[in-house]
């Protein structure tokens, strides 16, 4: 017997398809504001925003009240990029100074704050509508840094549009609450696992590649997930938790690729991390449970009146992997 959920899948696959800002899926790519002081006076700032910042929306970087600029700032493309890099030059070490992004809730954006002090220490927050100030404590704290990864886990898998695509085309598949739990956590497993690897750098691959691949996975489970519900016999539903598996495998690299954009501070590397992959799990947690509250109140109002909603959902979600595919090999080229 199917999933009674499935009927419900049609509007939420629609709103995430056509959502105006949703046009494109959303490869991690965070702003990063940077300060490193290279000497005694002297600061390196870095302000690096995705090119696809709409004009006029673009948040600015608020340097402490005691550092002034030496010069014009020297900008370069880095990928998907723009990096402006200035120098500075303080009257007090960045210590105990106060930093600052504008623009933040016009841009609906986080900004990765990056701190390097004279001594090597390195410390990283994440600033944003609520939080657009931060003041530099002299030394970071486990606390604020499982705090600030915990929330850049969160905002990524919230923000990514294709791991969404993906969560949602698995439980077009799944049949029953046992199948649910060991899905997700088979896939759970699986991205850990390649997130951790490719953390530590032990495992490495093209980041564009990685991520039209985890554009593919979208196109084939929606492509069973047709079948499916034509009442068609279908390859990946009969164990739907070995192919989430295997496909986390490969969802991890990506996440991974998101986690290299921010970096990991040098000496609370497993902290860190193991902090950014409970923030994923948080966010993939609350947008299943969102979805089945969803699907449970449009479940019985579809079930009549649309009998081909399911399709028409797993056509959606197959379009918009299909699109996302082809505009990374695009990039690739």
């Amino acid at each position: 017997m199917r999933c009674p959920w499935i009927r419900g899948l049609t509007l939420c696959a629609a709103l995430m398809a056509l959502w105006p800002e949703n046009a494109t899926a959303h490869m991690f790519a965070p702003v990063v504001f940077s300060l490193e002081e290279t000497a005694p006076g002297q600061v390196t700032a870095g302000w690096k925003r995705p090119l696809s910042t709409p004009r006029g929306r673009a948040p600015t970087p608020v340097f402490p009240d005691h550092c002034e600029a030496t010069g014009p700032a020297l900008a370069e493309r880095v990928g998907t990029a723009l990096l402006e890099r200035r120098q500075l030059r303080c009257s007090q070490p960045l210590a105990g100074s106060t930093v600052a992004v504008d623009g933040l809730q016009q841009a609906e954006a986080d900004v990765v704050l990056r701190i390097r002090l004279a001594d090597g220490r390195e410390m990283q927050t994440l600033l944003d509508q609520d939080r657009p100030r931060h003041t530099i404590a002299a030394s970071e704290t486990g606390a604020s840094v499982f705090r600030g990864y915990l929330g850049l886990g969160f905002v990524h898998i919230l923000a990514g549009l294709d791991h969404l695509a993906f969560v949602l085309s698995l439980l077009m598949l799944i049949r029953g609450l046992g199948q649910l739990v060991a899905t997700l956590t088979a896939f759970t497993l699986g991205h850990s696992l390649t997130l951790s690897l490719s953390a530590l750098g032990l495992v490495r691959a093209p980041t564009l590649a990685i991520e039209a691949l985890i554009a593919l996975s979208i196109v084939l489970l929606a492509a069973d997930a047709v079948r499916l519900a034509r009442g068609q016999p279908v390859r990946l539903s009969q164990r739907p938790w070995s192919i989430a598996a295997g496909f986390g495998l490969l969802h991890g690299m990506g996440f991974a690729g998101a986690l290299s954009e921010i970096g990991l501070p040098a000496t609370q590397v497993p902290l860190s991390l193991l902090a950014f992959n409970l923030g994923i799990e948080l966010g993939q947690l609350l947008f299943v449970i969102t979805l089945m509250l969803c699907l449970g109140w449009l479940a019985s109002r579809l079930r009549k009146r649309w009998p081909q909603s399911p399709v028409a959902a797993a056509y959606l979600l197959g379009a918009a992997g299909a699109y996302w595919f082809w505009e990374r090999l695009m990039q690739m080229a």
